[in-house]
């Protein structure tokens, strides 16, 4: 019994296998584990603590992200930022208590489409290091919009487009501006 039933073993080389190997070596040998079953395993454990590996993907991401404009691997990359304080649980609070209070900081908009919408900004993309104190967690339209800006000239900007438009404008015109 692999996985919560029966495997019959004629079907061990089709449905059923398993991932051997490490370091970029990936083999596939057939055995009595289902990889359906697999799959839900690995979803139930990322569903325990959702923001967790949220976290660790955000990381990932922006360690491919700077990997690239500082001209190293990813993995020294993921190893500068982690020097720099960017650890998977004070990340993963920071998006527990972005949903606990369920508002963007920036727009002070819900959000509307579920907890996928938190992203983790880094504040001042010009400063270096790029410390853990400088991030915050913030929602995608407002990340899309502030782009390289930091977070003062972003604070800025929103404050003219406001001024300008009034304070009670529709999303998309406030984070927009066009």
């Amino acid at each position: 019994m692999a996985g919560g039933h029966e495997v019959p073993a004629e079907w061990a080389n089709t449905a059923w296998r398993s991932k051997v190997g490490g370091r970029g070596r990936h083999v596939y040998v057939a055995t009595v584990r289902c990889r359906y079953c697999e799959q839900t395993r690995r979803d139930y454990r990322k569903n325990l603590n959702r923001n967790r590996a949220k976290a660790r993907n955000t990381i990932s991401a922006h360690a491919r992200r700077y990997a690239t404009r500082w001209g190293c691997s990813t993995r020294e990359a993921r190893r500068r930022l982690e020097s720099y304080g960017w650890d998977v649980d004070a990340i993963a609070e920071m998006f527990d208590a972005a949903k606990a209070a369920g508002l963007c900081s920036e727009c002070e908009w819900q959000y509307d489409h579920g907890e996928h919408e938190m992203t983790l900004d880094v504040n001042d993309p010009t400063a270096l290091p790029l410390l853990a104190s400088n991030v915050s967690v913030i929602c995608r339209t407002c990340n899309t919009a502030k782009q390289g800006l930091t977070l003062v000239e972003w604070r800025e900007r929103q404050a003219y487009i406001r001024a300008i438009l009034g304070p009670h404008t529709s999303r998309q015109l406030t984070i927009g501006g066009e």
